[in-house]
């Protein structure tokens, strides 16, 4: 068995498309046009049951991986969740990292982007 590690710290956005088959198409599409826009440097996409668990089991790991942060057992880990219109999306996340990045510790933001629901961590 191989095992392969990426150590490699960047922005990840994980999408989940639901709906008809046209509908996920048109969706998929419309989120590689905003890939190719924004020049992102991968875009994956699959329906295959392994690779959605995957994905999942990845976008969980989040918050274990920000405790093997802390320094001190001791150190505080706060935690939040925040209803935030789509509207404002965007600024809230931008306030959020620069609030994480003032106080000095570890944080990251998680979120279920189409319910408008961010998680400060």
């Amino acid at each position: 068995m191989a095992i392969h590690l990426i150590n490699k710290e960047e922005s990840t956005l994980f999408l989940r498309f639901s709906g008809s088959k046209q509908t996920v198409y048109d969706q998929i599409e419309k989120a590689q046009q905003a890939v190719n826009i924004n020049e992102c440097e991968t875009f994956e996409v699959s329906g295959k049951k392994h690779d959605i668990e995957q994905i999942w089991a990845a976008r969980k790991q989040v918050a274990p991986s920000l405790l093997a942060m802390k320094k001190d057992p001791s150190d505080l880990f706060p935690s939040a969740d925040v209803a935030v219109p789509n509207s404002s999306l965007a600024d809230m996340i931008d306030w959020t990292h620069q609030i994480i990045k003032s106080a000095g510790f570890p944080g990251s933001t998680l979120g279920h982007v189409g319910d408008g629901n961010l998680v400060p961590r």
